[in-house]
């Protein structure tokens, strides 16, 4: 019979506690009390020994104290993508092979919440591990998006064609802001304003410190156009820049406030994975933060374009599926969130009563910590800080 340690660790404490009593004189009636406490003692090993009958305690240190060093095992991945190899498949070599190889590892042995998954019928695919770079720029728009939110979203919609970013002169911080971000994370390299001229006219350019002068004046001109042209664009850091930031910075901050506030969790990004379905087969899906606690799991969909109603049923159809599997596993619960910015066009955003309906929570980048904080602690979050119809304007 395989030894259970929570029963030895305190047998041998209820011995030793025994060997000390023996060498020490009490009086009849101290000598009576111990007694009593040592007779408690030992009906409290008794009744460990008859919960281990029933809930298996042989591995109950790894399950509780695993988390801690399962993520310090996931902190200490190199960056980038960690993919299962496929049988015929073209892959890069003795690299894909190791970082298969620790995918299976982490799947198998490092995680407490993914071993529970994969059991339970998933089939993790690929993880994926943010890089520095990744987690400074996420952070830095992060904790100002509510200052340079117009103009990264002219951004998002200019990039493609590099049209100039088109602002007044009321807009001017939040557009220099915006651009001295890009330019100190290495997304651009070189940034120009000028003065927007009518009737086919070159424009007229005008610095920085002119621009800022003339923002300070009152009253101020509400009636003259300004561009904003930009140079060095880096193509590898745009899908991070136009809509990627929303993941990272959400992983940044449901860690933050684990760290403060769970001795146990586990967190994990971009995870893919395929699922079996009566009648469909293997399901091929993901969710892109992932958080296991003792008693609950946590996952977070991160959108930054428009959220339709088909994008709303497929986000709907994989928490189902996932519901299903946390039922199997006796997981009774789970929170489901959405990460997104809305849009000042209402018909971007049709698809959110739709999931407000199927219980998820939606959320703004800027109230997932505060959000977190309460909901952590058992105390029902504030309704200000999630998305609502009714806070629609708020919201925007």
């Amino acid at each position: 019979m395989k030894s259970v340690p929570i029963v030895e660790r305190q047998t041998s404490l209820v011995k030793s506690v025994e060997e000390i009593a023996r060498s020490r004189r009490l009086g009849q009636r101290l000598q009576q009390e111990m007694e009593e406490h040592l007779n408690t003692l030992r009906s409290a090993i008794t009744a460990l020994e008859k919960l281990h009958e029933i809930l298996d305690l042989v591995d109950i240190d790894s399950e509780l104290g695993g988390r801690k060093q399962n993520l310090a095992y996931w902190l200490d991945l190199q960056p980038g993508r960690y993919a299962r190899s496929l049988l015929g498949s073209n892959t890069s070599g003795d690299d894909q092979a190791s970082r298969s190889k620790i995918l299976e590892t982490l799947v198998q042995e490092k995680s407490v919440t993914l071993n529970a998954l994969y059991k339970a019928s998933l089939e993790f695919t690929s993880v994926t591990v943010f890089s520095p770079s990744e987690l400074k720029f996420a952070k830095e728009i992060g904790d100002t998006f509510a200052h340079v939110k117009r103009s990264w979203e002219q951004f998002k919609r200019c990039h493609s064609n590099r049209q100039p970013l088109h602002f007044k002169l009321y807009s001017f911080r939040p557009i220099r802001d915006f651009l001295e971000l890009l330019v100190r994370n290495g997304v651009i390299k070189s940034y120009a304003f000028s003065v927007k001229n009518g009737r086919g006219e070159p424009d007229q350019p005008v610095d920085a410190a002119t621009l800022e002068r003339a923002s300070n004046k009152k009253p101020l001109d509400r009636e003259t156009n300004f561009n904003a042209t930009y140079d060095g664009l880096d193509s590898k850091q745009l899908s991070l820049v136009i809509g990627g930031w929303f993941e990272v910075f959400t992983y940044l901050e449901f860690r933050g406030m684990l760290s403060r506030l769970a001795s146990e969790y586990e967190i994990y990004s971009r995870v893919e994975f395929e699922a079996t379905e009566p009648l469909k087969g293997k399901v091929r899906s993901d969710f892109d933060i992932l958080v296991g606690l003792p008693d609950q799991i946590m996952l977070a969909e991160c959108k930054s374009g428009a959220i339709d109603r088909e994008i709303a049923y497929q986000m709907i159809e994989n928490s189902r599926r996932l519901r299903r599997i946390f039922e199997r596993m006796g997981v009774n619960k789970y929170l489901f969130l959405l990460v997104f910015s809305p849009s000042d066009d209402a018909n971007k955003n049709l698809g959110l009563d739709d999931l407000l309906g199927a219980a998820f929570k939606i959320l703004e980048p800027h109230n997932v910590a505060p959000f977190l904080n309460a909901y952590i602690q058992n105390q029902e979050p504030p309704v200000s800080l999630t998305w609502s119809p009714t806070n629609t304007a708020r919201a925007r």
